[in-house]
């Protein structure tokens, strides 16, 4: 008997959400002679109709409706009016301090780089710097690196430092006519 009221529950809910008012049809016999002896208050279900007609349902329906296309609109010219450098996760053009800071950290991958298994490249050049946070901060570089033996090589460098790992900085080096090259070392 239970397993027959939470079908009529389930399904009068499904008709109410179809239909946008709420007001469930069946014949109150049927249930009341199921449950009359366990449950009294089965007529509380079957008499449950909403006080507002039609279409005042519908009226307040459209107002729902315009609020949220104002509110999605809302959004919409918030995230289109924040510079792309401002978004979580979105890459970020550096300059002044921080342009140094990152250079610094390009230094200090080159050297440590250098006095391991290399490549032994120097920094001539830093042409753009963004950085990005992702997992860590994510360095991207556009340098120009001098290769050894007075060779100056474009290269597009990336520095993923994520420092609470042991070897928690990677470093790419992807310069022009050589293969792509990928280091780690610590912090």
């Amino acid at each position: 008997h239970m397993h027959a009221l939470l079908k009529y529950i389930i399904v009068c809910n499904s008709y109410v959400l179809a239909q946008n008012y709420w007001q469930c049809e069946y014949e109150p016999q049927t249930y009341k002679s199921q449950f009359s002896s366990q449950f009294s208050t089965v007529s509380f279900i079957s008499s449950f109709r909403s006080n507002k007609d039609r279409s005042s349902q519908r009226l307040e329906l459209k107002m729902i409706s315009a609020k949220l296309f104002v509110l999605f609109g809302c959004v919409i010219a918030v995230v289109l009016a924040v510079p792309k450098e401002h978004l979580v996760g979105g890459a970020t053009p550096l300059s002044g301090e921080d342009l140094k800071q990152a250079q610094e950290e390009l230094q200090n991958s080159l050297t440590k780089l250098a006095s391991g298994d290399g490549p032994a490249y120097k920094i001539s050049k830093v042409n753009s710097a963004s950085s990005q946070v992702v997992s860590g901060t994510l360095y991207k570089f556009n340098v120009d690196l001098d290769v050894g033996n007075d060779e100056v090589k474009n290269c597009n460098v990336e520095i993923w430092s994520q420092p609470w790992l042991p070897e928690g900085i990677q470093v790419t080096f992807d310069c022009e006519g050589e293969e792509k090259i990928v280091r780690k070392h610590s912090a």
